[in-house]
């Protein structure tokens, strides 16, 4: 995409800042989901690294301008007070050599000062950027040159699927808990009825759950230097905190078991449809998968599935199965929808669930996820000693509930 130039480094600032914001609201934006948030993050990314090659330019530009401002006099060209110049830009092999300048002016300017004074009266945390001396010191020679990091951070991988971006979400306002009403099972039915006959009866029995939300969260200490020295490892460190949370929120949606302040997941709960591989007359595992269908259909769900989730190992078991000559018995085009599909559901492959067992579900219609609270990114440094040590906290945590309203609606097959 283009973006216009900016007039000063000011003017690009105030983007880059506008930019900024508009990424943190999405960040903390309850109705969105991960997959809406990563789409709309890209553009804001590659904004923001657009505004913050503005302001190097403008960086450079300031700088020349200081040099060329100060290139009037003996002093400011470097006069050694013996009549010579300390003029040569370079030595014999091309690199800089220092250039005298004057010294930067490290007192606070008004502004500063008055940003003091009104945190000084609201007793509150400031933190104001003087004058760094390296802008003005001149150029330096080449065997003094810092490191630089290499663009890019080579990162740890992450299980990309998210279990809860398949699932209905809805938020939780007004309470930390939600409560809905459960139909288990009914006694009795319908009948027809003869004139002035009594009518049959029917016993309708639910089960009221309560569900409260429960926080997921994380927090890493790091120190400033870092940071300062290293802009873009901040990114990338939110980032990789914001995995570790729906790595285990996975995890809790999946096999959570209720306690504590564990979730109970979709393989947990009261109700679900079990199913084993070999406890009826199927000989492979996609008979099994089948059958799994079939219980939907016809068991106490009346329903088809949306979605099977099983491991990648699993899958790729399954796809490999071959008749007694050796072909397979899934052949699809590769390059086709129906390669990521069985019996015709959508495949949701994830290493969240173990292998050899599988989920084959109605996730629209048997469960909802309830957000209070999405994923946030909140930093400081009152954390213990952070300030006496110079580092930052960063927290990054959710709160969320996984509620299951028709378990029928859930089949865990095991044994594939």
């Amino acid at each position: 995409m283009n973006y216009p130039q900016a007039h000063s480094r000011k003017d690009a600032q105030a983007r880059l800042r506008e930019a900024a914001g508009k990424a943190l609201s999405v960040t903390e934006n309850p109705t969105m989901n991960f997959a809406r948030k990563q789409a709309a993050l890209g553009p804001l990314e590659e904004e923001m690294t657009h505004w913050e090659q503005e302001m190097t330019s403008w960086e450079i530009v300031e700088s020349k301008k200081r040099a060329f401002d100060g290139a009037g006099g003996r002093e400011a060209m470097g006069a050694d007070h013996s009549g010579g110049y300390n003029v040569p830009a370079v030595d014999a092999y091309g690199h800089p050599v220092p250039q005298l300048r004057r010294a930067p002016n490290l007192i606070p300017d008004p502004e500063q000062m008055r940003e003091l004074y009104e945190a000084a009266s609201s007793q509150r945390a400031l933190r104001i950027q003087i004058k760094s001396p390296s802008s003005d010191a001149g150029n330096v020679t080449a065997g003094q040159l810092p490191a630089q990091l290499y663009p890019g951070i080579t990162g740890m991988g992450h299980e990309p699927v998210r279990i809860l971006d398949h699932i209905p979400t809805t938020s939780m306002q007004g309470a930390p808990s939600i409560e809905f009403i459960s139909h288990t099972s009914t006694t009795g039915t319908a009948g027809m009825v003869a004139a002035g006959a009594q009518k049959p009866e029917a016993t309708i029995t639910t089960t009221q759950v309560v569900l409260t939300a429960k926080k997921l969260a994380v927090y890493a200490l790091e120190n400033m230097e870092t940071l300062a020295d290293f802009p873009a490892f901040q990114q990338y460190l939110t980032a990789e905190l914001s995995h570790l949370v729906i790595d285990q929120e996975n995890t809790q949606v999946l096999t959570g078991d209720g306690t504590g302040q564990n979730l109970l997941g979709l393989l947990n709960w009261s109700g679900i449809i079990t199913r084993a591989y070999g406890t009826a007359t199927e000989t492979q595992g996609l008979d099994t998968i089948d059958l799994a269908i079939a219980d939907l259909r016809t068991g106490p769900a009346f329903t088809e599935p949306d979605t099977v989730i099983i491991h990648p190992a699993t899958w790729s078991k399954l796809r490999r199965v071959k008749d007694s000559q050796g072909r397979y018995l899934l052949n699809p085009d590769p390059t086709a929808a129906e390669a990521n599909t069985l019996w015709g559901v959508p495949v949701l492959a994830t290493t969240s669930i173990a292998t050899g067992t599988a989920v084959v579900a109605n996730l629209a219609a048997a469960a909802v996820g309830f957000v209070r609270e999405g994923i946030s990114i909140q930093t400081s440094n009152a954390h213990n000693d952070a300030f006496r040590l110079n580092q930052i906290a960063y927290v990054v945590e959710e709160r969320l509930q996984l509620g299951v309203s028709r378990p029928a609606g859930i089949v865990k097959v095991t044994g594939l």
